[in-house]
């Protein structure tokens, strides 16, 4: 059986194996496949916030900054240097912070979706068919 010490030090790795996927996840999809021109071009609307981008963008770049400071924080914790930090990096960072941006996406979702709707719902002038504006 595996003392507490070996334990320990086992959940260190899988934090820190952790961290790094969702760094390197984040990291794709942030800075690079988030970045193609008309990726967030549905949403635009004439003289409206994108309200979807915004919301992405936030909780994409967000999420990637706590994720990588957990994933070096948690390197440092393995050699036992600044073992606090890195409590305060997951507790703060990755249980509030990413939680907290996640609810922000989710409002900026709904406006975003709500905006698309009363676009979409306003009659068309005359002789126009029905549909989003061109």
């Amino acid at each position: 059986m595996m003392g507490q010490e070996e334990d320990g030090g086992l959940a260190q790795y899988i934090l820190l194996a952790v961290a790094s996927v969702q760094t390197i996840r984040l990291a794709l999809e942030v800075f690079r496949y988030k970045t193609l021109p008309d990726y967030y071009k549905v949403g635009d609307q004439p003289g409206k916030t994108n309200w979807w981008k915004l919301g992405g963008q936030v909780y994409g770049y967000g999420s990637f900054t706590i994720w990588a400071l957990a994933a070096v924080t948690q390197v440092t914790a393995i050699f036992d240097v600044a073992p606090f930090i890195t409590f305060l990096v997951w507790t703060f960072g990755v249980v509030y912070g990413i939680t907290a941006l996640g609810l922000l996406n989710a409002v900026f979702s709904l406006i975003s979706y709500d905006d698309a709707h009363t676009t979409l719902m306003v009659p068309p002038p005359p002789g126009q068919q029905p549909g989003p504006a061109q």
